[in-house]
């Protein structure tokens, strides 16, 4: 695959993340608690912006940026379905 294409793909999953979130917890037992996962919304953003905005090798400095949000955005999935 070429970087552009990986690039596009990465951007499509970040864009839908946000929505693909929100239907499942407003068909999944919709309590407030559900609702956290919209703290790691900026994170995701940044990082969308990044890759949009960067090419080739400079792309690597987003790469750390992903996996934090990501482990942020599964710890508070994590504590707000065990706390709804």
């Amino acid at each position: 695959m070429n970087l552009k294409f990986r690039s596009a793909i990465r951007s499509f999953r970040l864009r839908t993340l946000p929505l693909s979130l929100a239907v499942f917890t407003a068909l999944f037992k919709p309590s407030p608690w559900h609702w956290l996962f919209l703290l790691a919304l900026p994170l995701h953003l940044i990082h969308l912006k990044g890759i949009w905005t960067r090419t080739e090798r400079a792309l690597d400095p987003m790469l750390p940026l992903l996996v934090m949000s990501t482990f942020i955005l599964s710890l508070i999935l994590g504590i707000s379905f065990i706390a709804a």
